[in-house]
């Protein structure tokens, strides 16, 4: 009982924690446009966070020999066995069980823009 309420705790110190450094990040990114410091093109915190996870989770998927390649699930036997039209992955996706699972970077882009 302890232990689980010691990562939970945890859990929300660290999500508290991410949340104070995204909005630090983007206040001073939308302090530098506004003092035109950088274009006003610029894209936002949340942006480039988004593209640089689908630039690494791309990374992951097209190389096998990735360092983070053996966290990925196998490949659906859908994906092998027909013809589907394109989608961002063809890896099998694992079943949601837990509140955590959702902090995972692996899965959180496994779920990401299925549809």
């Amino acid at each position: 009982m302890f232990q689980s309420s010691v990562i939970k705790v945890n859990h929300n110190h660290i999500s508290a924690a991410r949340v104070y450094i995204c909005r630090s990040v983007s206040a001073f990114i939308h302090r530098c446009k506004r003092c035109e410091l950088c274009s006003v093109k610029t894209k936002t915190f949340a942006e480039i966070c988004d593209i640089s996870d689908d630039q690494l989770f791309s990374n992951i998927t097209r190389n096998p020999h990735h360092s983070l390649n053996h966290l990925l699930p196998s490949v659906s036997a859908a994906a092998e066995n027909y013809n589907l039209r394109p989608r961002k992955h063809n890896r099998h996706l694992p079943e949601r069980t837990t509140r955590l699972f959702d902090a995972n970077y692996i899965y959180r882009l496994l779920y990401s823009d299925i549809y």
